[in-house]
Order: structure tokens, then sequence, then C-alpha cells
């Protein structure tokens, strides 16, 4: 049996189904079309670095008024200044930007940006905004977005990474792919930073790289396609365990025995707080996290700073 709970913007369709099986669809659309209670791509994750204002103020403005999907987008920003990101994006969006809040609904149609010096998060349908360890040296990353999304949305996840410097975002991506969502890079030739959209697609084949003024275009078109079935994506380990931690969901024993399975302990040690460091290898890429506390970074070690290099 089906649980409705509707309210004037979203109708929630709940079950007796794994966690990760909800939509959310509007009211109104549900009223004219009994087909979209079909599992479409309303989840879409956007991560951009350096020139990634400009690139996600063009992509912004290229997406319909009733694009029927919820769109968060993590950019690189200082921590120590305020984000002006949503009055930026909003000056010629025909959807609604602002910055994430924690506990919120998720509602389709409606642009969410990670807050400074935060990590923006996706559980069930709501906003998580978490304080947590960075990773990839950044806080809000890329990575933990993406992975949430995977973990709750899977299928119906679109990632799209834009311009940008290192590698946030490869290892989100390939958790999206692990789960049957989309992935999308603009084409790194047009990028003003062209290392992260190169280092998703030295990891994994991706479905679409793309001009940035395709972009927004595609996003409307498949936002209204059926999404496959979940069920044929089960949740990896690494992934629920990785998205826990970025949650802060475990105590100190559950964290260390977690770790522990995502992989080996190396001999090197965390730049921030000197624990020991576990190696995780997937998809050919050595990512290190943090063994004594969530404190991830998701680093090849040639990135490491100083005595740590």
């Amino acid at each position: 049996m089906l649980r409705f709970v509707a309210s004037p913007f979203l109708i929630e369709i709940n079950s007796r189904l794994p966690r990760t099986n909800f939509l959310l669809v509007s009211a109104e659309a549900l009223r004219h079309d009994p087909e979209s209670l079909m599992a479409t791509h309303d989840t879409i994750v956007v991560g951009a670095s350096a020139g990634g204002v400009q690139a996600l103020t063009e992509l912004v403005n290229g997406l319909a008024p009733d694009l029927p999907a919820a769109v968060l987008i993590v950019l690189h920003v200082s921590a120590d200044v305020p984000s002006y990101l949503p009055s930026i994006l909003s000056r010629d969006a025909r959807l609604p930007v602002a910055h994430a809040v924690e506990g919120e609904d998720i509602i389709t149609g409606r642009v969410y940006v990670a807050p400074p010096d935060h990590h923006l998060l996706i559980e069930r349908r709501y906003i998580r905004i978490v304080h947590g360890p960075k990773e990839n040296l950044h806080r809000p990353s890329i990575d933990a977005l993406f992975r949430s999304a995977a973990r709750w949305a899977g299928p119906r996840t679109i990632g799209v990474v834009l311009t940008g410097a290192r590698d946030d975002g490869a290892a989100g991506m390939y958790a999206i792919k692990q789960r049957g969502g989309i992935s999308i890079v603009q084409d790194p030739a047009e990028a003003s930073f062209p290392s992260m959209p190169l280092s998703v697609m030295q990891r994994m084949q991706v479905d679409y790289s793309l001009r940035l003024a395709d972009i927004a275009p595609l996003l409307n078109k498949l936002s209204r396609q059926p999404a496959d079935e979940e069920g044929r994506y089960p949740v990896p380990e690494e992934v629920d365990i990785e998205a826990r931690i970025a949650q802060q969901d475990m105590d100190s024993e559950e964290l260390i025995a977690s770790v522990e399975r995502l992989g080996k302990v190396s001999k090197l040690t965390c730049p921030d707080c000197n624990g020991a460091l576990g190696e995780m290898n997937n998809a050919d890429m050595l990512r290190l996290r943090c063994h004594v506390r969530p404190c991830p970074f998701g680093r090849q070690p040639g990135q490491w700073p100083g005595p740590h290099a």
C-alpha cells in the first residue's frame, strides 16, 4: 500500500520499501497526469569550483520554471566571508534560489545552495547542513553532496560537474553511477578550469560531456524521463558508510570499525589531527580517510601538504 502525504507544494509517496524509496512530485502534476507517480530524475546535484560563479549562473538561468526536480549546488567558497551566490543566481533565474537550511523539505522546482563552511547533504527528503570535517580540502564538499544523493535518491539522481581545479566530485560521481544515476560533465575543452571534469572522465565513462550552454536544456529533458528501478542498484556498503560518516551518525567505536571495513590502515598520518589514515581504492582511485575521527580528505597521496606529501 502506498501512503500519500499532501501539501500545497508536494506529495510524498511512501511505502514499506527500503528507505531510499520516496518520490517528490507536484500535486498539480499528479492531478493532471497520473503517470507522474513513476519515478523520474527528480534530484539534480551540481558541483563547481574555480570559474564556477559564471558557469552556475548560465546553468541556473537555463532551467525551466516548471522543472520537476530539485537542484542542489555546491560551490567551493571561502569559509570566512559571506556568500552572495543565491542572490547572484537569482537575478535572471526562473526558479527560486536560496541557501539550504537544516531540516527543510526538498521540494521540486527549487534551487538549494550550500552555505559557506558547511556540507550540504540529502537525507531521505530533507536537507542536512553539517559542519563536518573537510573533504578534498573543502567544506562544502562536492563528493559529500553527491554521495548522499547516491545513497538516498539512487537512479533518480543526475550529477553535474562543472569547471574547477583538483578532483572534488570524482568519487561522488562514481557513487552516483554505482546507484544507476546519470553523469554529466562540462566539456573540459570549454571549462575555465578543466581539472574537475577531466578527473571524472578519467575514472569512469560519463553519460554526457557537453558545452555549458547545452547542459540546462538536457536537464530540463532528463528530469521528465522515467528513472531506472532502484532495486537494480543496491546501495554499496562503502557509499552507505561514507554517507553516514559525513552525517556524523556514528560514535567513535563504530567509526573506527567502519573505516577499517573501507580499506587498510596506511603508514601516513592525517595532517589535521595526526591520526592514522586508512587507504581506500575504488574505481582505480586511491583515497585516504582519517582512521581516528571523521576527517576525510579523498585525496591522492601526492596531494598531501608538507611532510605528508
